[in-house]
């Protein structure tokens, strides 16, 4: 299939999945779906606003949550290695900056610390979700009819 290429991840539980990078049409960037059917989704969980980062751009906000090189590098053991505590090297901060700067060119990128605090959630492709914020990070919320009213 055109845009699509298959491998194998291992999780931080030790679980090793396989997924597909998907081209997400129409846009720059290719998103990671796991076998099952999910998407990887990624917010911040401990007071950052990583998500909310490009609310200005809707297109870059959602390139934020899904590109699926960030998706690969916050699963990945390097990002365990440089960014599992809130103390940021110049080591960090290189590997970050280059990799922002090289999916985000000539814009301003979230901040560092909003990204030691990003993690991957998977949710079923083609939900309806929003990503909901407070002062202790974000979640997503998953839309569902059932919950909703009409007049």
């Amino acid at each position: 299939m055109d845009g699509v290429s298959n491998t194998q991840i291992t999780l931080s539980n030790g679980d090793s999945i396989n997924y597909k990078v998907v081209n997400v049409p129409n846009t720059d960037y290719s998103k990671v779906v796991l076998e099952d059917g999910t998407v990887a989704v990624l917010v911040s969980d401990n007071g950052g606003l990583w998500a909310s980062s490009y609310a200005y751009s809707p297109s870059k906000q959602h390139q934020c949550i899904f590109d699926s090189r960030i998706v690969l590098y916050v699963l990945s053991d390097e990002f365990k290695k440089h960014f599992n505590n809130r103390k940021i090297t110049d080591a960090a901060t290189k590997i970050f900056d280059d990799m922002m700067n090289s999916i985000f060119p000539h814009m301003s990128h979230p901040n560092i610390h909003c990204f030691s605090d990003v993690v991957v959630n998977f949710i079923p492709e083609n939900t309806m979700f929003r990503i909901m914020e407070s002062d202790n990070g974000e979640w997503i919320e998953i839309f569902d009819p059932n919950n909703y009213m009409t007049s």
